[in-house]
């Protein structure tokens, strides 16, 4: 039985995106980037499975505000661009 591994293919654009970097470089960044958005999915799902919702860039700005990680002082009102919203 002859044992073959097959090399993980290399997204293009991510190649793309990071091209000083090594073929390793990219295949480790990219095994990285498809763990993480596993988590998010598994987050995403847990909340829905439980009737919960993904907080609004303004709940979780307030969330953070609250613990302490974020300053939620008040814009100054001739602060045109900070008044648009985000999202």
């Amino acid at each position: 039985m002859t044992n073959i591994i097959e090399e993980e293919t290399i997204d293009p654009g991510l190649r793309k995106a990071y091209p000083p970097m090594t073929d390793d470089e990219v295949r480790e960044a990219q095994r990285t980037l498809t763990q993480y958005v596993s988590v998010v999915v598994r987050i995403y799902d847990r909340l829905e499975s439980e009737g919960k919702h993904w907080p609004t860039v303004k709940e979780a700005a307030l969330m953070m505000a609250e613990d302490g990680l974020i300053d939620n002082t008040p814009v100054e009102a001739g602060d045109a661009d900070m008044q648009q919203p985000i999202y």
